[in-house]
């Protein structure tokens, strides 16, 4: 057979390829043929065309690139990466590397751009596409697409990869917004709330940033397994935690905003009720934002703020978001406006709200941000309030309660034992003066003294 990477004359049974040491691993016939081969201009290399077309793609996994490669840079970006927390799968530190970049040969209609295929295989062979999670349009074929992926050389250890499919990817100004974007969100990465990105590079006219994969159970999950609702008190938990996580993004330079939060996006990593949030939008943390204008309400979710579907990176967009998730989770009602234009109060779906959250979901939601929470220490302090109003309220319930006497059923309330005597049960008490009693008393005693006082003096010797 031919080599898929070189074209070069081989036996995949009897080992790696002796041109450039394309290894395979779990080799089986080919069902039909060979691979196809993509046309290149002079001087590039040749790759194969959708290793993903093959019916059994982990053949492929885990090849290695014999000698460095031969393809000339057209512009890059690159940073390097530590991770101060690591994976929760022992995923080891990835160096971001120079990748060369191509103008991504699709047409820029929305309607014509696709994600890769799942099975892709990116970075020599290190990933692979897994299932698509979801996909973000935003303008003119703008979109990141979010996968569940596989770091091969971990052992398959799960991770979540971002593709990103820009305009003018080679332009310095693109370079310049995903080199900042892998900065921030680099720096971010060590929080215990937030997944560390692990790796970021461009291959096949895209861009691809790697994120750690948090194990857990999201909100989504957890309201459809407790019956469409969660209990007030946990919500407001939940958001004082992503309170923290906001108030760390505001203190970037600029300003990261999220862009993303939403209830499968925010995780209970423990039985502690204990958050984090994953998934940010890598296109709004390049801060560009003719990447977001000319889109429309109808392209962004219902968690989103109005104000991004007018290209407005604005960091109380994440406020809203976050009241809006807590609006769904605590009703179980999607946060959509209806013909009124306006959310419905959060008691009228749910009864069990309280006056206080409703009135903090109310203020959160609405459409312009300058009547919305200007700052995540407002929101921090009114969902404070009701949390220790609730703490209060139940510790002034005794933890005993003294059982009441209860009337047997069938027996009037008169049949039941009385604890005193009735008044007339009573032996009747003597009649008399008890103030001449008392006189007559003093006057005997007073008596009693004066005769002890002159005997005092007769026996007394002169």
């Amino acid at each position: 057979m031919k080599c898929p990477r070189c074209n070069h004359e081989w036996d995949a049974r009897a080992g790696a390829c002796a041109n450039c040491g394309l290894a395979v691993r779990g080799i089986s016939p080919l069902r039909s043929g060979s691979p196809r081969l993509s046309s290149y201009s002079a001087g590039q290399k040749a790759r194969p065309v959708g290793i993903n077309e093959y019916q059994d793609v982990s053949q492929w996994i885990g090849w290695q690139p014999k000698g460095p490669s031969t393809e000339s840079p057209v512009t890059s970006f690159s940073t390097l990466v530590d991770n101060p927390r690591g994976m929760q799968e022992g995923l080891a530190p990835h160096n971001f590397q120079a990748i060369p970049l191509t103008p991504s040969p699709l047409s820029t209609s929305p309607s014509n751009v696709l994600p890769s295929p799942p099975g892709t295989i990116l970075r020599s062979g290190r990933y692979r596409l897994g299932e698509l999670r979801e996909r973000q349009d935003w303008s003119q074929g703008i979109f990141e697409a979010i996968w569940v992926s596989y770091d091969t050389q971990k052992g398959l250890a799960p991770v979540t990869i971002y593709e990103l499919e820009l305009p003018q990817m080679a332009s310095s100004s693109i370079q310049s917004a995903l080199q900042q974007a892998a900065m921030v969100l680099r720096a971010i990465g060590g929080h215990r709330r937030i997944p560390s990105l692990l790796d970021a590079f461009s291959e096949r006219g895209r861009a691809f940033f790697v994120f750690e994969a948090y194990k857990g159970e999201s909100l989504l999950a957890r309201m459809r397994a407790s019956g469409g609702v969660i209990a007030e008190r946990h919500v407001i938990d939940c958001c004082l935690q992503m309170t923290e996580v906001l108030e760390l993004l505001r203190q970037q330079f600029p300003p990261l905003v999220h862009g993303n939060i939403r209830p499968e996006h925010i995780v209970l990593v423990n039985e502690g009720w204990q958050c984090a949030v994953t998934t940010f939008s890598v296109i709004l943390a390049m801060q560009t934002a003719q990447l977001i204008s000319g889109g429309g309400r109808a392209q962004l979710s219902p968690y989103m703020a109005p104000e991004l579907a007018r290209g407005v990176i604005d960091p109380r967009s994440d406020l809203y978001a976050l009241m809006a998730t807590a609006y769904h989770v605590v009703t179980g009602s999607l946060p959509t406006t209806g013909r009124g234009q306006t959310i419905l109060p959060a008691r009228q779906v749910n009864a069990n709200v309280s006056p206080q959250f409703e009135a903090i979901l109310m203020k959160g939601l609405q459409p312009l941000a300058e009547n919305r929470y200007q700052r995540v220490s407002e929101l921090r302090h009114d969902l404070l309030a009701i949390q220790v109003a609730g703490r209060t309220s139940t510790n002034l319930v005794p933890d005993f309660q003294i059982p009441l006497a209860i009337a047997p059923a069938g027996k009037d309330e008169n049949d039941r034992p009385a604890l005193l005597p009735a008044p007339e049960a009573l032996p009747a008490m003597s009649s008399g003066n008890d103030t001449s009693a008392a006189a007559v008393w003093l006057s005997l005693i007073l008596i009693c003294i004066i005769v002890l006082v002159v005997a005092s003096q007769v026996l007394t010797p002169g």
